[in-house]
């Protein structure tokens, strides 16, 4: 299976902070696909941006710069032909300057694709091995056993402390529950980057390997 995606960003009125976080977040992601594309939103006829752009506090409605060099009319005939148009930002902001961090991490992540890696070796003796060779790789392996290979295990997909807790009272439901440890461990995978936590869940980031 071959996954393709692309980032879109410069949406009207959107948070610039949500930038922040993206590209504190792509370095752990380098072991995935990257985005093949990038770009900003755009304006095209007929889209709630070219009919109501007011609604969306843009303005300065033009057609996209690349038509002129195709077509020798005047500006108002390309504006009637036009399908792709540029705009500007009734609040002024920069779209460019809070963007151009997470585009440079993306150009890190396309320069390591198919380079770097983070995968677990499940052996049968009960042993979680990760190996991790990304450029944010705190260690290059670690291994797990028993309840934190359990729970690292079970954040393959993404859960909530409360689900957490649960999936371990339900290991061992005669043991007693230290959720304090419990935390500190995740907040550690959190630290090294082998998990991540997003809308309230924790997300194991190790591929399984072949």
């Amino acid at each position: 299976m071959e996954i393709q995606w692309n980032l879109l960003y410069g949406f009207p009125g959107e948070d610039p902070q949500e930038y922040a976080k993206l590209s504190e977040l792509f370095p752990s992601l380098y072991h995935l696909e990257p985005p093949n594309g990038n770009g900003r939103v755009r304006s095209d006829r007929f889209s709630p941006y070219f009919t109501r752009p007011e609604a969306y506090a843009i303005e300065n409605l033009r057609p996209n710069a690349a038509f002129q060099y195709v077509f020798p009319f005047p500006v108002e005939s390309l504006a009637r032909l036009a399908y792709y148009y540029e705009y500007d930002y009734a609040d002024g902001r920069d779209v460019q300057a809070y963007v151009a961090p997470v585009l440079a991490k993306i150009a890190e992540w396309i320069a390591l694709k198919g380079t770097v890696t983070l995968r677990y070796f499940d052996r049968d003796d009960g042993l979680l091995i990760l190996n991790d060779t990304r450029p944010c790789a705190t260690v290059f392996q670690r291994r797990l056993a028993g309840l934190e290979r359990a729970i690292y295990l079970f954040c393959d997909t993404g859960r909530s402390l409360a689900k957490i807790v649960e999936h371990v009272a339900e290991l061992d439901p005669q043991a007693p529950m230290d959720e304090a440890k419990l935390q500190q461990t995740l907040d550690c995978w959190v630290a090294d980057r082998v998990m991540v936590y997003l809308d309230d869940r924790y997300l194991s980031l190790a591929l399984r390997a072949g």
